[in-house]
Formats: structure tokens, C-alpha cells, sequence
């Protein structure tokens, strides 16, 4: 078959046109669904990112750990609460909030793990008869509240929920662990025992913590820990609440 020379040039029209199709194709493909496609993959990788940050940041505030103190500043000063904080956690803790009750104190304190700082004195102007709710608020959100619970003013003098005595073992063994507390009788310098007390330690520090609100305060208490017939800790705290905290512990 002889073709003539308007249908070869329709054949030639036809194979341009293709190719024309195929890279105005390719050109779209290059311009619109690859970077759509690089756009997803980036948008995976800051999803990722963020998860990972929250899940970090999760796991920082779990480990946050802070101990709380408020107490009479001064028989001088009656309306004012001293703030004392104990970050016994292995995180740097820092706070940005002080709370009395539904009033809140901005500040910025970083605490290193195991640091013990006074953050200050602080007017709270107390109704008489009161009640002042201590808390404290970290940069991760967690909120620590005071230890002992509620403060009460009454007759322009305070008085808290509970007188607690914190005794703090390290024993790296596994054991069970029998705690004597004792209180001093000034009278006769001599020791009566007041409390005793078992636990089961799994190693490492473990905190037994005694209320003592029925005893009263000044006080000084020892505590007597035994592994069997082992003595393991015998140490002493003196306890001057309302002049000092309400809690005090005994040491290694």
C-alpha cells in the first residue's frame, strides 16, 4: 500500500503529539505528585518528631518528684508562710508557681535532683479563722502539694493536719526492714517508744514516714531500723513546728 504524503504527515503528527502528551505528563507528575509525595513524607517525619517529644516530655514529668514544706515564718510575722522544697528525683525540676488556695505567686526556681532550697517568705493575709492550701506548679504541669495537708489560722496562730516524721533507708539488698520510733522525754532525758512498724524493701532507698501529730511538737524523735538483729540506721531529728516544718526526717 502506497501511502500518500497527507497521511504521512498525520502518522508524524500523531507520534509528536504522543510524545508531547508524555512529557507534559512526566512534567506534571514531577511538578505536582512528587513534591505532594516529599510534602507527606516530611509531614510523617514532624509527626514523629512531636510524638517523640511528647512521649519524652511524658516521661520527664513521671519522674518528676517534689517534696513540699510551708510553715510559720515568725511569731513577728503572722500572716506569712516560709516555702521549702525538696526535689528528691533524679530531673532538674523547675518551678513557676506558688499557690495559696486560689492565689497563685509567679516565679522561676530550677532545683538540681536532691536539692533542698527556702524559696521564700510570703505574705498570705489569712482570714481569721482559715484555711491556706499549699501547692506548688512545675514548667511540665505537674502540681505538688504541701506536706502535712491544710494549714489553719485561728486566733492569729496556725495549725496544720499532721506532724510527720520521714525516716529514709538505703539498704541495697532485699530484706524486711523493722522500724522503731522513739520519742525523747526531756524531763529525763531518756528515749520512749512510741511506734513500730515492718515493711518489705526491695533494695535501693525506701521512706517510711510516721505521724506523729498526737505527740506534738517541739519535739526530737529517733528511729532504730533492723535487718533481723542487724542495726541499720539509728538516727535522730528534731522537730520545732510552728517554728520550722512540720516534717523532718531521719537520716542515714
Amino acid at each position: 500500500m502506497k501511502m500518500n504524503k497527507s497521511t504521512v504527515r498525520g502518522v508524524r503528527r500523531r507520534g509528536i503529539s504522543t510524545v508531547i502528551g508524555m512529557i507534559i505528563f512526566i512534567s506534571v507528575l514531577f511538578t505536582a505528585v512528587v513534591p505532594m509525595y516529599v510534602n507527606m513524607n516530611q509531614a510523617d517525619m514532624v509527626y514523629a518528631q512531636r510524638e517523640a517529644e511528647v512521649k519524652r516530655l511524658d516521661e520527664q514529668r513521671s519522674r518528676e518528684e517534689l517534696l513540699v514544706y510551708s510553715y510559720p515564718t515568725g511569731k513577728d510575722r503572722p500572716h506569712e508562710l516560709t516555702i521549702e522544697v525538696f526535689n528528691r528525683g533524679a530531673e532538674e525540676v523547675s518551678i513557676v508557681r506558688i499557690w495559696f488556695n486560689e492565689k497563685y505567686r509567679s516565679l522561676e526556681r530550677t532545683l538540681k535532683p536532691f536539692e533542698n532550697v527556702v524559696l521564700g517568705s510570703y505574705d498570705v493575709n489569712p482570714t481569721d479563722p482559715g484555711i491556706v492550701d499549699v501547692s506548688c506548679t512545675t514548667d511540665r504541669g505537674n502540681v505538688f502539694v504541701n506536706q502535712g495537708g491544710s494549714l489553719y489560722f485561728v486566733g492569729g496562730f496556725w495549725d496544720i493536719d499532721a506532724l510527720l516524721v520521714n525516716v529514709l533507708i538505703s539498704y541495697n539488698q532485699n530484706a524486711i526492714i523493722e522500724y522503731t520510733l522513739y520519742m525523747k522525754l526531756q524531763a529525763k532525758d531518756d528515749w520512749i517508744q512510741i511506734e513500730k512498724a515492718k515493711i518489705i524493701h526491695k533494695g535501693g532507698e525506701s521512706i517510711k514516714s510516721f505521724d506523729v501529730t498526737a505527740y506534738g511538737s517541739p519535739n526530737t524523735f529517733r528511729c532504730v531500723a533492723k535487718v533481723g538483729s542487724t542495726v541499720i540506721l539509728d538516727s535522730t531529728a528534731e522537730m520545732h513546728w510552728p517554728s520550722g516544718s512540720n516534717v523532718v526526717w531521719i537520716l542515714p
